[in-house]
């Protein structure tokens, strides 16, 4: 198991002592400690990438030092970096304020030590798991766009044609299944171009009815149809020189590809009813889950139209052919959500990450995002493991390889089989009582073998100290000292 560093920024010596005490009694960690005129106060860097990091916020840690710490936190390549801060003084402007900025959490005096605890032993797991964290390349931040981010090698080659090919003021075609974050990437285009200062507008074109899809697009004059009572701005006018993605655009009318075809052509259109031409200003971006290839060769897409827009073409591939991004992505809904809802930050186990990636995603990310919320709302620890995921997912389970039969889960940590089928999801098949002792066993020959050293079987059963802890005192084995095996 991977060290947790964990940096402590504080002007009290004493409440120093008594953090360090909590810290070292729940986590294996290096304890640094550092004054707010250092490390928070900005004439030192903060040159190593901490897991977490404790901020004592006092008259000499101001408020704008815990910001800098927060902001330090929210940069792409400290995606691993947890801020829990400790206030002298209680206000429900801070806490809004902190919450928003991506604090984890925020403890008052006097300190409730068991909640440092357990914010230490929750927020340093990804590391001390040895869970592997994205490199700068992976990533692709924009203000006003989540991160776009990857490990596959798919992934990467993707992200890299989009530095190269984002601030090239050309005509983009992205491509790829339902869910694959279509909007989302071209949102980063949009933001990595020059235009990023302009609106970036996104018109899902099978969404709009078709005797109005021209009205939406191109804006319509009075009176130019019955309940036309007003002039109406269209896309085109409203995204003024930023940049318009027409997403499902193989959804459009014949006729309408016909007067798009004009607009990306000669950068001109006539709103409906009108007569006097308007100039189109911005930037094209068009995006299908369809083969618009396959389609113009069924004569159900416009040729000319689709070579117009696919001056630059990107591909994103599904999530089933990238699997080694669904840990990060899993990490990243759960870290973004936890902040948002300023809720302690959740942690899927190397168990439930497993089976995740075995599944073949229809649905791709948002299928993902989906399965991934379900669990936030029906669990509410730290932990969430195989047994949880198998309860709320288990009939939704599916992947390449598995077959009609029933597939054998096995759940090490609670000491039990689960029967998940594709076609019937199962509970545990034992007792509460026999699933309890066999639990109980299992735990009093871990410690018996590892000579009582808790870290040490909450590696063997994959869990946290906290939760191993937690079956401790269920079991009543805190405190009992156990006899040697005869």
């Amino acid at each position: 198991m991977a060290l947790a560093d964990v940096l402590l920024i504080s002007s009290d010596q004493q409440l120093a002592d008594l953090v360090a005490t909590a810290v070292g009694s729940v986590s294996e960690c290096v304890l640094s400690h550092g004054t707010a005129t250092g490390l928070a106060g900005g004439s030192e860097p903060i040159d190593r990438h901490f897991s977490l990091v404790i901020v004592h916020h006092t008259a000499c840690v101001t408020k704008a030092c815990v910001n800098r710490i927060l902001e330090i936190a929210s940069r792409p390549q400290n995606s691993r970096m947890s801020v829990v801060i400790i206030s002298d003084s209680e206000s429900a402007a801070d806490v809004e304020m902190w919450i928003d900025a991506g604090a984890a959490d925020i403890l008052w005096r006097p300190l409730d030590l068991g909640r440092l605890s357990f914010l230490v032993d929750s927020l340093t797991l990804r590391v001390r798991e040895g869970w592997p964290c994205a490199a700068d390349d992976s990533w692709l931040t924009v203000e006003g766009q989540p991160p776009f981010c990857c490990e596959s090698e798919g992934m990467r080659g993707l992200l890299d044609q989009v530095r190269r090919l984002a601030n090239r003021d050309c005509n983009i075609l992205i491509g790829g299944e339902t869910g694959t974050g279509k909007t989302h990437l071209a949102g980063v285009i949009h933001g990595l171009s020059s235009r990023a200062s302009d609106p970036f507008l996104a018109v899902n074109c099978a969404a709009i009815p078709a005797d109005l899809v021209e009205s939406e697009l191109f804006g319509h004059r009075r009176g130019a149809f019955t309940s036309a009572n007003q002039d109406q701005q269209g896309k085109l006018q409203v995204v003024g020189s930023g940049s318009l993605l027409l997403d499902e655009i193989d959804t459009l009318p014949w006729g309408t590809q016909a007067k798009l075809l004009h607009v990306v052509e000669g950068r001109s259109y006539v709103p409906v009813g009108g007569s006097q031409s308007l100039t189109f200003q911005g930037r094209f971006l068009a995006a299908s889950n369809q083969s618009l290839e396959q389609l113009v060769s069924q004569n159900r897409f416009r040729a000319d139209l689709f070579f117009r827009l696919n001056v630059l073409e990107l591909e994103i591939p599904p999530l089933r052919e990238r699997r080694s991004d669904v840990r990060l992505l899993a990490e990243r809904y759960l870290t973004e959500s936890a902040r948002r809802f300023g809720r302690s930050v959740q942690y899927l186990t190397n168990a439930a990450i497993e089976k995740l990636e075995q599944h073949s995603w229809p649905g791709n990310v948002r299928e993902l995002y989906n399965v991934l919320e379900r669990l936030m709302a029906y669990f509410d620890q730290p932990e969430i493991g195989l047994t949880e995921l198998c309860r709320v997912w288990g009939g939704r389970l599916r992947s390449a390889h598995w077959g009609g039969a029933a597939d054998e889960v096995h759940v090490d940590a609670a000491c039990v089989t689960v029967t998940a089928s594709p076609a019937l999801p199962r509970e545990a098949t034992l007792s509460n009582v026999s699933r309890d002792a066999a639990e109980r066993a299992r735990l009093v020959d871990l410690l018996r073998q590892y000579g009582q050293n808790r870290t040490s079987v909450a590696r063997a059963l994959g869990i946290s100290r906290t939760a191993l802890y937690k079956k401790l005192e269920k079991h009543g084995l805190v405190r009992r000292v156990l006899p040697e095996s005869s």
